[in-house]
C-alpha cells in the first residue's frame, strides 16, 4: 500500500534552521546571542509559537555538532514591549557575542533603535532575524516601516538601524510577491470556505499570513502531483505503479507558478532559501546569498550586504574582546614594550658614543705621543756633537 502513496509533506521551520546553521558556518561565527522574542508573554501568540522552538532547534544542533565547529549559544529572553527589557538584552549581547539570532517579529524594530541609540548599528554587529511569511502582502513585521510611524527622525534612525539586519526568508524566484497573486489565492480560498462551510478567515486565525503559506504550500503540491501524472499518461505508463510515479517525482526541481521546488529522495519538499538586507528607505530586500533546495552550502550572490555600514564579514570575536578589556592590557604592554625599546636603544647609542670616543681619544694620544718623539728626534739628530761638548 505505501508503494501507492505520494508523500509531499514540507517542514518550513526545519528548513530554517538549516539555512540559519549553514550560515554560521559560512562565516565562522560560533559565539552566538540566541534571543527569543516572548512579546508580551502570551504563550498563545502565534509568534511566539512559531519562533521558540525554531531558536531551540538552533541551539540544540550547535550544541550537537562536532566541538569547536559551531560553538556555544547564549539563550536569552525578552519582551519588546519592555524598555527595560530591551536595554538589558542588548547589555548582555554586548558582553558576550557579536552576532544575534532573534527570534520574533514585531520587537525587531524596536530593538534596532535601541540598539541605535547604543552606538551599535555601526556594523560591528550582526543581526540575523527571519521572516516566516514573506508570501503574505503589505506584512512588515520583520522590517523597519510600521504604516502610523510618520515622525521623519524615527524613520530615520530605523532605516540606518535595519542596515545591521539580515533576513533570512523563503525565496521566491517569480514576480507573484509583487502581482499580490498570493492573495488572490487567498480571496478564492476564503470565499470557498465562507460558501461551502459557512467558515470565516477570522475562525483560523486574526491574520492571514499563515493561512497564506499553507494555502501556497498546498497549490504547489497539487501541481506538483498533477504535472508528474499528466507526464506520465503522456508518456502511456501506469498510473497505478506508486513506484513508477515515484521514480519521477524524487530528486528532482520542479517549477510552479509560485515557487521552485526541490523533492528529496524521502519525497520531502525543500524550498529555496535566501539571506537578505534592506536598503536605507527601502522596504525591499536585497538577496546576497541563496540557499538552493538540495545544496547544504549558500551561494553567494553579491560579495556582502548591500549598504552594509561596517566591515564584512563581521568577525566572531573583536580584537579587543568582547568587553575592550584586552585592548587595554595589550596597550599598556606596548606602552611599556616601546617605553623599554626607546631607553634601551639610549642606552646602546651612549654606549657606543662613549666607545667611539674612547677609541677617539686613545688615538688622538697616541698620535700627539708620536709626534713630540719625531720631533725630538730630528731635533737631537740636527745638534752637532764636539769634541768640546763631549769632553
Amino acid at each position: 500500500m505505501l508503494s501507492t502513496v505520494l508523500s509531499l509533506a514540507q517542514n518550513p521551520a526545519e528548513k530554517h534552521v538549516n539555512v540559519i546553521v549553514s550560515l554560521l558556518r559560512q562565516y565562522a561565527w560560533k559565539t552566538i546571542f540566541i534571543v527569543h522574542d516572548k512579546i508580551s508573554g502570551n504563550p498563545q501568540d502565534i509568534f511566539v509559537q512559531s519562533y521558540g522552538p525554531m531558536m531551540k532547534q538552533v541551539g540544540l544542533l550547535m550544541l550537537a555538532a562536532p566541538r569547536n565547529e559551531l560553538g556555544v549559544p547564549t539563550f536569552h529572553e525578552m519582551r519588546s514591549n519592555d524598555d527595560d527589557s530591551c536595554s538589558d538584552t542588548l547589555a548582555k549581547f554586548q558582553s558576550v557575542s557579536r552576532v544575534m539570532l532573534f527570534g520574533g517579529s514585531e520587537g525587531i524594530r524596536k530593538l534596532m533603535l535601541a540598539a541605535r541609540l547604543q552606538n551599535m548599528t555601526d556594523g560591528s554587529y550582526v543581526y540575523i532575524t527571519v521572516d516566516m511569511w514573506p508570501e503574505a502582502p503589505n506584512q512588515f513585521w520583520s522590517s523597519w516601516y510600521r504604516p502610523d510611524i510618520t515622525d521623519h527622525a524615527e524613520v530615520y534612525a530605523a532605516t540606518e538601524a535595519f542596515r545591521s539586519v539580515l533576513t533570512i526568508s523563503r525565496y521566491y524566484d517569480g514576480d507573484f510577491l509583487k502581482t499580490n497573486r498570493s492573495m488572490d489565492l487567498f480571496r478564492e480560498f476564503r470565499r470557498r470556505t465562507n460558501t461551502m462551510y459557512n467558515i470565516t478567515a477570522d475562525e483560523f486565525t486574526p491574520d492571514p499570513a499563515p493561512i497564506i503559506g499553507n494555502l501556497i504550500g498546498s497549490y504547489n503540491a497539487l501541481m506538483i502531483v498533477g504535472e508528474t501524472i499528466q507526464k506520465a499518461w503522456e508518456d502511456g505508463d501506469d498510473l497505478t505503479d506508486g513506484r513508477g510515479l515515484r521514480r519521477r517525482l524524487l530528486n528532482r526541481t520542479i517549477s510552479t507558478e509560485f515557487d521552485r521546488v526541490y523533492i528529496d529522495n524521502h519525497g520531502q519538499r525543500i524550498p529555496d532559501f535566501s539571506v537578505s538586507s534592506f536598503s536605507p528607505g527601502s522596504l525591499d530586500r536585497t538577496v546576497f546569498l541563496l540557499y538552493r533546495g538540495g545544496s547544504p552550502f549558500l551561494e553567494p550572490l553579491i560579495l556582502r550586504p548591500v549598504s552594509w555600514p561596517g566591515i564584512w564579514p563581521v568577525p566572531n570575536e573583536p580584537v579587543c574582546g568582547y568587553r575592550g578589556v584586552r585592548c587595554g592590557i595589550s596597550q599598556l604592554s606596548n606602552l611599556g614594550g616601546m617605553a623599554g625599546g626607546v631607553v634601551t636603544s639610549l642606552l646602546l647609542v651612549m654606549i657606543a658614543g662613549c666607545l667611539l670616543f674612547v677609541r677617539h681619544y686613545h688615538k688622538l694620544k697616541l698620535a700627539r705621543s708620536w709626534n713630540r718623539w719625531y720631533i725630538e728626534h730630528r731635533l737631537l739628530g740636527t745638534i752637532p756633537v764636539t769634541s768640546n761638548f763631549m769632553s
